[in-house]
């Protein structure tokens, strides 16, 4: 669905480069939080570091849901 809302909604001329930014900031994290992780599971346990991120992407999928733009995007035609 992010993909044909993508096409949708960005004007064909900035295309490549919406989606470009949208890979690179996708795919940068995954380093960082690989990272992050290790030192933080040995802190406090896995099982804390598991629950907790749960949560965090629950609340972040939800926080992105509120905004009425997002639960009511039409398609263009």
């Amino acid at each position: 669905m992010w993909d044909t809302a993508l096409q949708q909604h960005v004007p064909q001329q900035a295309l490549s480069r919406v989606a470009s930014y949208d890979s690179l900031g996708s795919f940068a994290a995954v380093p960082l939080g690989q990272l992050a992780v290790t030192p933080i599971a040995a802190a406090v346990g896995s099982a804390h570091v598991a629950i907790a991120g749960a949560i965090l992407w629950a609340a972040m999928s939800l926080g992105a849901l509120a905004a009425p733009s997002v639960r009511n995007l039409q398609p263009t035609r």
